[in-house]
């Protein structure tokens, strides 16, 4: 039978329609519900069944009304206007029928509330399932009613759970406040109700809420009820995890609602929650209640900038002042799509250039496919810093490099220049650079281009502009953040602006955060001044007075939907007047349709898109061809990938409409689309099988355009052919731009690529075989080329420390069936760690297992590099003659199949073994055979270290000049290099060697230069070895006090860092400070300590030494008996060392013993010393 039901109307609209309809005309909801027991239809604001009498629980998007006069006293608390919506007038029908405006998006931002009634299940148990149910049905119905107060809907009921949303089927500026408040209430409404029962039943209840805000996809659902209003989202999961993990009577919410609440509610930290799916935990907060409320403007709450004239005059005031100063100023704005916060940098540095005409602007960008393109920001800033209106070729930057940098005057061009082109030309190859280790070579380009940036800034100060950091890649970022470490020594005069959206900042945020901004702000809406003025000025009116009348209203509706975004206030205007909705008609402007007519868009996202629909089909896909390729894009490659042809009048028209931007200053025009936001949200709109083929013909149109020389491009090849079909292609191009990305040390995106390769494996045929080389000479199966890869991504786990990781995959992998040879190469990396990990007895037993493995199926280069990582593991447990033997093996290996880099490595580990057994010529002997094959591959990397540790040599034989003259040669490569850890400890061997000599203003210099770098580059070993170096000058100057106050500290750190063969002479010396400052007791106490330290690891001079300052203390303190055999066993080591020094205290010690015994021995010392001196002048006469 047919059910009547007159003047039906919706609980929270109270809006009346005919009896037929099943939903509400305004607001979506559902106005019948069914009897879960006889099956009758009712009206939706039923409690009990009207034919059996049975209670209903409330299911869905229903809510008691609410009188007129608690919406008016609600609309005045929370300063809102109750909306106004009326049916579309059939005027306005035609007219909207293609207006942008018009369109409805399917993506919300909502608040997602849930809670939870804690106490049912307890309940339940006790009473009957009738009886549960009287008693929760009416608390059930006033939590329904809270939630419709507030214009929130119920998407469901849970059990005793409840989930609710603010922001659909309707948006409010303040949906979050309304949210909140309705938590707030129904908590308050549960705890009243539960005291109300507990007096009368002996049961209490509580309830616990968590609230989220976020994006959900949002729509109708047809169900067997009619159509209903549904959700998805991760935005729904968040705030369900909150709620499972807030306390009974607490309301938790997310980071995301923090930030819009906080001005307006109570609230304070909690803890963090570990969700599943989540790879960081979540920050709750608990809303404790409200504080100040009122209306929230859009985009976010104002921080220190309110209007554009102060944000402008703050920056621009201390940019002058900066500039005045010759200093920098770092700058970070933030903010959503639309605030302009590009223009915003753009126009003061315009301000800043007219009050100094010598400011260079130099403006780089990344763009959303450029995470992975290693070096792809600094590129962008190097090519404007240099005014390339162009991509030119490698050897017209050359030259222009030449003259640019010899202009400059900086002492290391020649390396800088290589620095440069590698930077723009990272394929191909640089004899100064080919043999750094990457993670060198990476500091080695950091140095040089901050060098540079402060070198153009001397002449012309800079405003370095940085676009989007959101997207920029993990190498250029990583720049920006050493940047500001080298500010002190290479002070770049300017400004440094970055900007980035605020939506994708948060992830970065704490990276970030410790960058020294003078200025990091969020930047806030327009205000409503301003907004009126953009409204005024886009209509041609230069002040908001002038508005005529009939747009009065027009403007104040914009304006508030707008909620200050410039950009939205752009797009809405450009719509209406495209559509001919506000037109200009002899000189009067007339909107052409109701005000009422108009449903404004919700999000600039959504005008963009329905913007972008409007337009004719060959425009969307010339506008969608250009968002696949995210750059510019000459007029021939867009003719290439057009199915249709090209129109110069499509291209023109959407240069005009603001879609495109042209480029003229190529050869040919390029085109790219005007903002990034738009490029992404026209990308969004092809179907998968159209980027699919977009990008697979990109790919073979950059094949085609690259077949000689592909290096250039072998990450855009990468990119595209990775989002299409052609799974091979995509294979071999994210192998090759791996490999290429690993040498660059852009490690990161190395291993998200060798991750895609290894995913993509299994879609393949087994008898697939990849071209893993550039020019397809080396073709592998699909097993060899994933075995190749897991020892790629092993090799990048060991480099970058992340050993953990490289545990664990090497674990898996072991618990396969793998190959020999695959197994033998793993376990090398296994080893490595365990060398990392100090732990050198297993690291040998695994590098020996391995190479036992590997010897009958590698060749001999490869067991070679086995043998040398065996005798570097020897080397570090005193093991001399393993180490020895293991380099020799490697030797003899290399012979049949030489590896130069392996010879010379396998002879410097040998010195270093000679070394520290103290055979001095034998290690001066295979350092010098190393150097020479460094030398040979021009390897000024490892020729200045094996300089190094020559004059180690001549420092401990007491060979003083020499080793500071090999210091100095060592020294002079590194700066070429600009090698800041080599610099730091030439100079403090410098330094040390001075000392020796004498030279104690010398010594001084280079000491303070070494411990200030050690100190910026954070080196704890290297800044307490210069600082207690420093100390030892202190005390060859008898500043016995000052000497103490470096080497204690300095001591201290070393033990710390257990730097063991450091601290002998260091002991020696504060003993010997103690001695001449007659503390005995103090040095009695540090003699004792330091016996063991200094026979493990002390060199003989410095155990004579230890034996000689004993046998001092015993005669300070009138125990000459007792001094008599530590002196004798000086003697027994001092002198075969040679070290006149410690000789000659030696021998004054050894007469004042004789002499207070008496002994006829004294005279024998006396010669001895007078030979010594003798000796000592001949040598200083011969030197002059």
């Amino acid at each position: 039978m047919k059910q009547n039901f007159d003047n039906v109307m919706t609980p929270c609209c109270q809006f009346k329609q005919a009896e037929h309809f099943a939903f509400c005309g305004r607001c979506g909801l559902a106005l019948l519900q069914s009897c879960p027991h006889c099956f009758q239809a009712l009206p939706g604001h039923f409690s009990f069944c009207g034919y059996c009498g049975q209670p209903l629980i409330p299911r869905f998007q229903t809510s008691q009304a609410i009188p007129a006069d608690e919406r008016a006293s609600l609309s005045s608390t929370l300063a809102l206007k109750p909306e106004t919506v009326l049916p579309v007038s059939p005027q306005a029908e035609e007219a909207l029928a293609h207006s942008a405006v018009a369109r409805v998006s399917e993506r919300r931002q909502v608040t997602v509330l849930f809670a939870d009634i804690c106490g049912f299940t307890a309940l339940s148990e006790k009473l009957d399932p009738e009886e549960v149910s009287n008693i929760i049905q009416p608390l059930f119905q006033a939590c329904n009613a809270i939630i419709g107060k507030f214009e929130g809907v119920v998407e469901k009921f849970i059990g005793d759970a409840i989930m609710a949303l603010f922001g659909v089927p309707r948006v409010h500026e303040d949906d979050p406040e309304r949210a909140a408040l309705a938590a707030l209430e129904m908590r308050d409404q549960v705890q009243a109700f539960s005291q109300a029962l507990e007096k009368e039943r002996g049961f209490s209840l509580n309830m616990r809420i968590g609230l989220n805000q976020g994006m959900v996809v949002a729509g109708s659902v047809e169900a067997l009820e009619g159509m209903n209003y549904q959700v998805m989202g991760d935005a729904i999961n968040t705030a369900a995890r909150m709620e499972q993990n807030a306390q009974p009577g607490h309301i938790l919410v997310t980071e995301e609602l923090y930030q819009l609440l906080n001005e307006s509610f109570e609230l304070k930290q909690d803890r963090l929650i570990q969700a599943k799916g989540k790879a960081e935990p979540l920050q709750a907060y608990e809303l404790m209640g409200v504080r100040n409320l009122r209306q929230r403007s859009r985009g976010g709450i104002p921080q220190v900038w309110v209007g554009r004239k102060q944000e402008t005059e703050a920056f621009f005031r201390l940019a002058q002042l900066k500039l005045e100063e010759k200093q920098l100023l770092m700058v970070h704005i933030e903010g959503e799509s639309g605030l302009g916060k590009t223009s915003l940098a753009q126009h003061v540095a315009q301000l800043l250039k007219a009050e100094n005409e010598a400011l260079k602007i130099v403006s780089a960008s990344s763009t959303s496919y450029s995470t992975n393109f290693p070096y792809f920001m600094l590129q962008s800033l190097l090519r404007s810093l240099f005014s390339f209106d162009e991509n030119p070729g490698h050897a017209e930057v050359h030259l222009f490099l030449e003259s640019y940098l010899r202009a400059l005057q900086l002492p290391n061009a020649q390396m800088m220049s290589s620095v440069i082109e590698y930077i723009l030309f990272p394929h191909l190859e640089f004899p100064q650079l080919k043999l750094m280790p990457p993670e060198r070579l990476q500091k080695q380009i950091f140095r040089a281009l901050g060098e540079l940036l402060n070198k153009v800034s001397q002449s012309h100060p800079l405003f370095v502009l940085i676009d989007d950091l959101q997207w920029c890649d993990a190498l250029s970022l990583a720049w920006l953040h050493q940047l500001h470490e080298s500010i002190n020594e290479q002070p770049f005069i300017g400004v440094l602006c970055v900007t980035q959206r605020s939506s994708q900042s948060k992830a970065s945020e704490s990276k970030h955060a410790q960058l020294p901004w003078q200025i990091y702000q969020t930047l806030p809406p327009l205000s409503a001044q301003e907004s009126e003025l953009l409204f005024a000025g886009h209509l041609g009116f230069t002040a908001a007075e002038q508005i005529p009348e009939n747009l009065r209203e027009l403007k104040r509706t914009l304006l508030e939907r707008a909620g200050g975004n410039p950009l939205y206030i752009q797009e809405v205007l450009k719509n209406l007047l495209d559509d001919q909705l506000l037109v200009l008609d002899q000189g009067v402007w007339e909107l052409k349709v109701s005000l009422h007519d108009l449903p404004f868009p919700t999000s600039i996202q959504r005008l963009i898109l329905v913007r972008f629909d409007r337009l004719v089909t060959r425009q969307r896909h010339l506008l969608q061809t250009l968002s696949a390729m995210g750059g510019a894009v000459s007029l021939a490659l867009l003719k290439n990938l057009q199915n249709e042809p090209v129109s110069q009048r499509d291209l023109d028209e959407l240069v005009a409409a603001g879609w495109l931007l042209v480029e003229k200053a190529c050869a040919e025009p390029e085109y790219r689309i005007h903002q990034a936001l738009t490029q992404e949200v026209i990308y969004s709109t092809m179907v998968k099988r159209r980027r699919l083929v977009l990008h697979r013909k990109i790919g073979e149109y950059l094949e085609v355009l690259s077949a000689d020389h592909p290096e250039p491009h072998l990450d855009l090849l990468a990119y595209h052919f990775s989002r299409s079909e052609e799974s091979q292609k995509a294979i071999r191009y994210l192998y090759l731009s791996a490999e290429r990305a690993s040498r660059l040390c852009a490690n990161h995106q190395a291993l998200e690529q060798i991750k895609q390769i290894l995913a993509g494996l299994d879609d393949l045929d087994d008898s697939v075989k990849i071209a893993i080389d550039l020019h397809k000479q080396t073709w592998l199966g699909l097993e060899a080329l994933k075995y190749d890869l897991l020892e790629k991504k092993a090799e990048i786990l060991f480099r970058t420390g992340d050993y953990s990781n490289l545990l664990n995959l090497l674990e898996r992998e072991f618990q396969a069936d793998l190959p020999a040879l695959q197994k033998a190469r793993l376990m090398f990396w296994h080893g490595r760690v365990q060398e990392k990990r100090s732990e050198f007895a297993l690291a040998q037993q695994t590098l020996e297992l391995a190479l036992k493995i590997l010897a009958p199926l590698a060749e001999a280069r490869e067991q070679a590099r086995f043998w040398n990582a065996i005798a570097w593991v020897c080397r570090w447990q005193e093991k001399y003659p393993e180490a020895m033997q293991a380099c020799e093996s490697a030797l003899k290996l290399l012979d049949l199949q030489p590896d130069m880099e392996q010879i010379a490595y396998a002879y410097n580990v040998m010195g270093v073994v000679c070394y520290y057994r103290h055979e001095w010529e034998k290690a001066l002997e295979y350092y010098r055979k190393g150097l020479a094959i460094q030398e040979q591959i021009q390897d000024l990397w490892g020729h200045a270290n094996s300089l190094s540790n020559m004059g180690n040599v001549y420092f401990l034989t007491n060979h003083w000049e020499k080793a500071f003259e090999v210091f100095r040669q060592s020294l002079k490569i590194r700066e070429q290099l600009g090698d800041l850890e080599g610099i730091s400890t030439s100079c403090n061997n410098l330094g040390h060697a001075s000392l020796e000599m004498g030279k104690l203003d010398q010594a001084e210099k280079y000491l303070l230069r070494a411990h200030q770098l050690f100190k910026h580059l954070k080196q704890a070993v290297g800044s307490a070895v210069s600082q207690c170096n420093l100390g030892l000058v202190a005390f060859h100057r008898k500043q016995w006090t000052h000497a103490l106050s470096q080497l204690e500290p300095g001591i201290l750190s070393l033990e710390q860092q257990k730097v063991w063969a450091l601290l002998p002479e260091l002991y020696n010396t504060r003993v010997e400070i103690y001695l001449e400052m007659e503390n005995f007791e103090a040095a009695q106490t540090i003699l004792e300590k330091q016996a063991e330290v200094i026979e493990t690891h002390g060199d003989p001079v410095q155990k004579g030494r230890a034996l000689r300052l004993t046998g001092h203390f015993l005669l300070k303190t009138d125990q000459t008996e007792k001094a008599r055999e530590p002196l004798n066993q000086a003697v027994e080591i001092l002198e075969p060392t040679g070290h006149l020094s410690e000789c000659r205290l030696l021998y004054q010690d050894l007469i004042e013993l004789h002499q207070s015994l008496g002994l006829a021995e004294i005279s024998y010392w006396k010669k001895a010393l007078q030979d010594l001196n003798l000796l000592d002048a001949k040598s200083a006469s011969e030197k002059g």
